[in-house]
């Protein structure tokens, strides 16, 4: 969209001295160019406008506060959604652009490659994420819009040496999922599977050496995933939050593990029962885990029940005046299963 200042046009110029740029109204855009992998947008989202306006709103309808930040007035914000129309394919959307925002806007288009389905998303890494010598380590985050909306993940991740990463997220149900968790191979007893499930890969591609360091991973839970008896309240029969946990699949003995720290891979690990909304989704929580390996995990913990445990007998002799009878009167004082403690980052 035009700006009374032409700063729109300043940012695209200067982009042009960079990568080949192709200036069209809206009207083209949904009509010939959804189908590029590289589309940048200028205009701050408002649903009643006709222009790029109307379309930077639609793009970022489903974000919640991201959204929200783009519409301020004055804002100076930029927001990535990608595989939206096409595979892969990249949108990089500015509420405003200044011609200093070319290097940010190229490194976002150059730096990766993503393609986006349903429960799937392959981020492939274009440029090094680093220039120092193979010896340093270096973070990075894949913690974008459409991966949360896609695997309910987000993670953070130390390499080491220059060698460009590959990263495939694919998450799985129990319909799609290649192995199932069930008591049969390896969950515990007492507790039960959520049919969620998430497999990590890393690879590397490039004539250098890379290695993984160590990797955050927040795995979020919906409300509904903790609805078992689907009444829409969690109560008797629902999952426990408390008692969340991870398992890994071994492929050597086909059957799945509990994750812990007593795995010398496992690093920390914790779980985070807050309500959060983010980019526009809704969150019971998340359980988290710094490892050094990336596997096939899943979700599992148990139902919540009124378990009664070792009653408390009291034995009360009650001597009947008059009658010169006596009773035995039995009282029991039930105590409930204590629930275990939360753990919490």
């Amino acid at each position: 969209d035009p700006d009374e200042y032409n700063n729109t046009l300043s940012f695209a110029q200067e982009l042009q001295r960079y990568v080949n740029v192709t200036i069209v109204p809206v009207e083209e855009i949904m009509g010939k160019y959804v189908q590029y992998p590289y589309i940048v947008l200028v205009g701050r989202p408002d649903p009643e406008s006709d222009t790029v306006a109307g379309l930077t709103y639609s793009l970022l309808a489903d974000t919640g506060t991201v959204l929200e930040a783009m519409m301020e007035p004055d804002s100076h914000e930029i927001a990535t959604r990608y595989g939206y129309w096409a595979n892969p394919q990249t949108i990089v959307i500015l509420s405003e652009a200044y011609s200093t925002d070319v290097f940010t806007v190229l490194q976002i288009l150059r730096w990766r490659n993503v393609t986006v389905l349903p429960d799937y998303v392959l981020i492939e890494y274009q440029t090094q994420i680093a220039n120092d010598m193979a010896a340093y380590t270096y973070t990075f985050n894949v913690n974008e819009i459409d991966v949360l909306k896609a695997t309910d993940m987000i993670l953070s991740i130390t390499l080491g040496g220059l060698a460009l990463p590959r990263l495939l997220i694919h998450r799985y149900d129990a319909t799609t999922s290649p192995y199932l968790l069930t008591s049969d191979n390896g969950l515990a007893e007492g507790e039960v599977s959520l049919d969620k499930y998430l497999e990590i890969t890393l690879t590397f591609t490039g004539t250098t050496v890379g290695t993984l360091q160590s990797a955050l991973l927040q795995i979020y839970y919906r409300p509904l995933e903790l609805d078992f008896d689907g009444d829409a309240c969690i109560g008797l029969g629902d999952l426990n939050e408390s008692t969340l946990c991870l398992y890994w699949y071994d492929e050597q003995s086909a059957s799945w593990m509990r994750l812990s720290e007593d795995l010398d891979w496992v690093l920390d690990i914790g779980l985070n029962t807050t309500d959060v909304q983010l980019y526009g989704e809704s969150y019971a929580g998340f359980i988290w885990v710094r490892v050094t390996h990336l596997s096939f995990f899943a979700l599992a913990g148990e139902l919540i029940v009124n378990e009664v445990t070792y009653p408390d007998l009291m034995l009360t002799i009650v001597l009947l005046c008059g009658g010169g009878l006596f009773a035995l009167v039995f009282t029991y004082r039930w105590m409930k299963k204590p629930e275990k403690e939360k753990q919490k980052k």
